[in-house]
């Protein structure tokens, strides 16, 4: 074992000092040059459109303005395109990126589990590592048969098959840090599902974790441009957090008993079986479904795609604004999806509960508030809201940021504006990558001093989007889902709302609710009636 670490630690230094050197000899390419000229004229496209908020300007020029902007935002799209498809030898984010994708691949484990992560930091990091490192999601390994079942016999004191009537020795799913099993309960004769940790991922985790932290730091302190810090900081505990089930098979519970009184019948969470489950090995119900993503299997189960991703959408929004305990990691295969075998609705079946955060009531009072804000192009309550994070002057950018949506369009709502978007959208995408360039160092900062509670929301955020628009989820009624949970939170801050709390202020909790609901529901039938 001590060779393997040896080797693995040998691969991870020799991979960082070839990714530094290339890009400290790296020349800057035609096109690079190119993209930081498009990127200023968009700065300054933008900044001339966002100057005045107070929507006095003369009209005409206000179009003209926004216009320039999103033809400024299609044009860096087009480049950043053109960049992102050329050679790696071409393209030094592109060959760095491959060479961190071939490092995880070979080492695994906790490796691949970070390289995920990175995949996540859409608007943090350029597209080229975010778009490579994605295909890790495909490439998880799997533990022989004989190490599983030598596992299941450390665990639960014999084999699997003396424990189970019947057991797959092929896996039926495999991530990262473990993977699934199906077999027969003995008692129930009903089938489970068996998530079994890989073997090796406890044997080299505190040790990579500790290379790849010491790694960091010898970029920080060597690089002044290199300020990431903050990600093995934020990285490192949820992956011990992920590899303890025994954590996962309690957030699995309470998940369970909160989730399905709220939308009884729209959710199942698998019921965790406490007697065979340890810190390695978790064994649960089994559940069918669809991924959320498969939109050709929902469809032929008689399924809306607009029913699914509402009901996504309200599933993670009550998460956050009311019961604050909030599954941050809802990727397409933790989400499954099938018709009710009573009503026929849609269901979601909501797997892997072992990234989970407990927002405190301030938190989430504020980050409602900021919702709320946001979508209701209120720019005093925004900016009121953000300083509370640790952010001033970029607001902007972390509006952008958590709706995924350009700064713009606050603007537009504000003036009771249908939302206007780029030809294809993709230079929406541009803008905003454009802000996180422009204020790279600003941005690293206010991630350092934000609310870590933050971090994995956005992360969460990012995870839905990607769902969201695979399913041709309408932007608009996502945003509204939101901004109605998030004035139920703000207005109650959680359930309190029952009438122990004063006849007085439980009418004047509906009334403020009330109000809220029908501001968004009059400016979102606006822009539906506007017909974009």
């Amino acid at each position: 074992m001590s060779d393997y670490f040896v080797s693995r630690t040998t691969l991870t230094f020799f991979t960082v000092g070839k990714i530094v050197a290339h890009y400290k000899l790296a020349k800057r390419s035609n096109i690079e040059n190119e993209i930081t000229r498009a990127s200023e004229k968009l700065a300054l496209c933008q900044e001339v459109y966002t100057s005045d908020g107070s929507g006095q300007k003369n009209k005409k020029n206000k179009k003209k303005e926004r216009s320039d902007v999103l033809e400024a935002a299609e044009a860096l799209a087009i480049l950043e395109d053109k960049h992102r498809n050329a050679p790696a030898v071409l393209n030094k984010h592109r060959w760095a990126a491959e060479a961190i994708l071939g490092l995880c691949r070979t080492n695994k484990g906790c490796y691949i589990k970070i390289g995920q992560h990175l995949a996540n930091l859409d608007y943090l990091l350029p597209a080229e590592y975010t778009q490579t490192l994605q295909e890790l999601y495909n490439d998880s390994p799997v533990s022989p048969y004989l190490e599983v079942r030598e596992l299941v016999r450390e665990e639960l004191g014999a084999y699997p098959e003396e424990i189970f009537s019947s057991f797959d020795p092929k896996p039926l799913a495999s991530a990262s840090l473990a993977q699934v099993h199906t077999a027969i309960d003995k008692r129930t004769n009903k089938k489970v599902a068996i998530k079994i940790q890989h073997p090796s991922v406890g044997l080299t985790a505190k040790g990579d974790i500790l290379v790849l932290t010491k790694v960091v730091r010898f970029l920080e302190r060597y690089f002044e441009e290199f300020t990431f810090g903050w990600l093995v900081d934020e990285i490192a505990p949820q992956i011990f957090l992920e590899l303890d089930f025994a954590n996962e098979a309690s957030n699995t519970r309470r998940a369970k008993k909160e989730l399905e009184a709220e939308f009884r019948g729209r959710v199942c969470v698998p019921e965790v079986l406490p007697e065979f489950s340890t810190s390695r090995l978790m064994v649960m119900s089994f559940e069918e479904g669809y991924l959320a993503t498969d939109v050709d299997k929902i469809e032929r189960a008689g399924l809306k795609r607009g029913a699914v991703s509402s009901l996504i959408s309200s599933i993670f929004a009550f998460q956050t604004f009311i019961s604050g305990f909030v599954h941050c990691d809802p990727h397409p295969a933790n989400l499954l999806v099938r018709p009710n075998p009573t009503t026929g609705e849609a269901q979601v079946v909501l797997l892997d509960h072992g990234l989970y955060k407990t927002l405190g009531e301030g938190f989430k009072r504020d980050y409602a508030d900021l919702w709320t804000s946001i979508v209701m192009a209120d720019i005093g309550m925004m900016k009121r809201t953000c300083e509370k994070f640790g952010v001033k002057e970029m607001y902007p950018l972390l509006a952008a940021i958590i709706t995924s949506r350009p700064f713009d369009e606050i603007l537009d709502r504000r003036e009771g504006k249908n939302v206007k978007r780029t030809k294809k959208g993709n230079g929406d995408k541009a803008m905003i990558r454009m802000y996180a360039e422009r204020y790279m160092t600003s941005i690293l900062h206010l991630l350092e001093t934000v609310p870590r509670d933050l971090l994995l929301l956005l992360k969460m955020n990012d995870c839905l989007r990607h769902i969201d628009s695979t399913l041709g989820a309408d932007n608009k009624r996502t945003m509204e889902i939101q901004a109605s949970w998030a004035i139920w939170g703000s207005v109650w801050e959680g359930n309190r709302r029952r009438l122990r709390m004063g006849i007085r202020r439980w009418a004047e909790g509906w009334l403020k609710y009330a109000w809220g609901r029908a501001r968004v529901y009059v400016l979102f039938a606006s822009l539906r009636w506007q017909g974009q």
